[in-house]
């Protein structure tokens, strides 16, 4: 059942659950026009798993999930009950400030693969859902590319990359400026996302 709506209205420009499967299949659509056929899509939980359910139903292939944490960062998490009660206008004031000031792009992530190497010679679509610094993505993919099992071919795929360093390593994308995502701290929608992420996980490849 759907929370109940926010005093504080959703902003133009945020994404919204709704919005989903159509910008999934935009993006589905984006991967097919390059001639691209993922036989596997590998997705960064959580923030990608709403994202990956969706393309997994357009590009009729299942789906392995990794993780990609900054070691010891638990800033972020500890601030989240803040930016939700915060107006929006700073929100996305801080936002474009940790993008200019590349806050993350020094922080190392940990990447922790699966066991079994689903993507072992085959085409695999890495999915986040958005790159900012474009660290998160290039880490997972250099994790791939240099494991014992690697994929044949590996093309990346996010909804937003919002500045050049992320641009340079996506590969599909249909935003570059930032939107709040349902999932994010400061959106409206963030329970009823996080309700779905137990209900809609993407098919195990």
């Amino acid at each position: 059942m759907p929370t109940q709506p926010s005093a504080r209205p959703q902003a133009v420009g945020d994404v919204r659950l709704a919005e989903l499967p159509a910008l999934a299949r935009e993006l589905a659509d984006r991967v097919r026009a390059a001639k691209f056929q993922p036989e596997v899509i590998v997705y960064v939980e959580t923030g990608a798993r709403l994202l990956t359910w969706e393309l997994c139903r357009e590009l009729g292939v299942k789906a392995v999930a990794v993780e990609a944490a900054r070691p010891g960062r638990g800033i972020k998490r500890v601030l989240a009950p803040l930016a939700s009660v915060l107006p929006r206008w700073l929100n996305q004031g801080l936002r474009r400030a940790e993008e200019w000031f590349g806050v993350h792009r020094c922080t190392p992530r940990q990447v922790i693969l699966p066991p079994g190497a689903a993507w072992r010679n085959r085409a695999v679509l890495l999915v986040d859902d958005a790159a900012d610094t474009g660290r998160t993505i290039k880490a997972v993919r250099e994790a791939l590319q240099g494991c014992e099992d690697p994929p044949a071919s590996l093309r990346t795929a996010v909804l937003g990359a919002t500045t050049p360093a992320a641009l340079a390593v996506v590969d599909f994308f249909l935003f570059d400026y930032n939107r709040c995502l349902p999932w994010s701290s400061d959106s409206v929608e963030r329970e009823e996302a996080q309700r779905l992420w137990a209900v809609r996980r993407p098919p195990v490849a």
